[in-house]
């Protein structure tokens, strides 16, 4: 999947970006710990990086949760992670949403733009047995 808006993309994450997402880690480790659950030091690393994605897919298919990587349209730059997660079914449906954004790309309106990709998926492409 993958969902283009005026300056970012937003596509579920492959092995093929492990590489990218540790270097997004490691370059914000100290700004992102204001914000996400501590993790241990091996998460920096790119075996445990692999393993992310990996989960990831694997919940998706579960349709338990769903990560997202946001894209740079011009370099196709990874710049952050939105997630959908705890994602509820039944009568009354809903989900978390998380994100991370690397520090340098803050106020440049790149994560309204992600949220806005990220719900629009949420509500057509995600497929629901209420819909």
């Amino acid at each position: 999947m993958k969902k283009v808006s005026q300056h970012i993309y937003v596509r579920t994450l492959t092995e093929n970006d492990a590489e990218s997402l540790l270097t997004l880690e490691l370059e914000n480790r100290s700004y992102f710990q204001e914000f996400t659950p501590l993790v241990k030091d091996d998460f920096f690393t790119l075996p445990r990086q692999i393993e992310r994605i990996q989960r990831s897919r694997q919940r998706s298919a579960q349709d338990e949760s769903y990560m997202h990587g946001i894209f740079l349209n011009e370099t196709d730059a990874l710049i952050g992670t939105i997630s959908l997660s705890s994602v509820v079914r039944g009568p009354i449906e809903g989900a978390w949403l998380g994100y991370v954004l690397d520090q340098r790309q803050g106020g440049n309106g790149y994560m309204t733009e992600a949220i806005r990709l990220i719900i629009d998926y949420a509500f057509f492409f995600v497929e629901s047995p209420s819909y």
